[in-house]
């Protein structure tokens, strides 16, 4: 049975590794975490690991580990969900600050007006 992770590539990790590329340095791996929320797609995260320096420690030589892409896994998840919130809380402000009825600024958004 073949590894479908080696055989699968995406467009944009291939045009960036392409001679003209402002990436100097050649890529060894790479890694395309989706970034959903909500069951919505907000994007997509694209990490690169080139190939090892001499000059670089140890750490740094190994590339995108299973550790690694765990921790990617979890922050794409988090960055996710932090995107997924902002017109959430956009929302929430708008109603804390109108009256629902006739839309007209309340006593809190006189509030922070005067604060600021």
């Amino acid at each position: 049975m073949t590894d479908l992770r080696a055989s699968l590539s995406c467009q944009h990790a291939n045009h960036a590794m392409a001679p003209a590329s402002p990436i100097a340095l050649p890529t060894t791996s790479y890694l395309c975490a989706p970034m959903m929320a909500q069951g919505e797609a907000l994007g997509i995260l694209y990490l690169c690991s080139s190939a090892p320096q001499p000059d670089q420690p140890a750490g740094v030589q190994e590339g995108l580990t299973d550790t690694k892409q765990r921790l990617v896994e979890a922050v794409v998840d988090h960055i996710a969900l932090a995107l997924a919130n902002l017109p959430l809380r956009q929302t929430l402000h708008i109603q804390s600050t109108r009256d629902p009825l006739t839309d007209l600024f309340n006593r809190r958004y006189m509030e922070e007006s005067l604060e600021a």
